[in-house]
């Protein structure tokens, strides 16, 4: 199911369907058992939040998941790239 919502939310940035992408993020954090419920309130949080999961997915090994994570909070916002890949 990652991969799914972790291409979904990919999809929804290149659409600019902000509200799907939420979606898909908060998905993304039921299945990584991280914490929901959070307060977005710029894109630039909901990029901070794809960074976070970025680090679950990257301390699970999955390296390739991971990366796609943080491309997706780059694409979110590009002022994320300034600073450096955890």
């Amino acid at each position: 199911m990652l991969e799914a919502h972790l291409a979904l939310s990919r999809i929804y940035v290149s659409l600019n369907d902000i509200e799907g992408c939420i979606k898909s993020c908060d998905e993304l954090l039921k299945c990584l058992k991280l914490p929901g419920n959070l307060t977005i309130d710029s894109i630039s949080d909901l990029g901070n939040i794809y960074i976070n999961i970025g680090v679950a997915l990257k301390k699970q090994n999955q390296e390739l998941l991971s990366k796609l994570s943080f491309e997706i909070a780059y694409d979110l916002d590009p002022t994320l790239q300034s600073g450096k890949t955890p």
